[in-house]
């Protein structure tokens, strides 16, 4: 019998991460879960569908990321010269 492929989790949960947490640690468990379910998915054999859910909580997640990083730079910078 056949079932319709669902959608994964990962997948799921890393764009909700990412528009949560944009510059903060959510960002990072975004990238890893996206990252896990692109891999899920891939591997599934066409069971669980969300690649493209899984990416756009990786591309937000990275964006996320690198403000994060973006902004330990600047106030590092301003604690060393003043």
């Amino acid at each position: 019998m056949w079932t319709p492929p669902r959608t994964n989790v990962f997948a799921i949960l890393s764009l909700g991460l990412s528009l949560f947490w944009l510059a903060g640690l959510g960002s990072v468990g975004a990238v890893v879960l996206g990252h896990m379910a692109k891999r899920q998915i891939a591997d599934s054999k066409g069971t669980q569908t969300g690649a493209s859910v899984a990416t756009a909580g990786l591309v937000i997640g990275y964006i996320g990321v690198s403000i994060l990083l973006i902004y330990i730079v600047v106030i590092a910078a301003a604690g060393l010269g003043g």
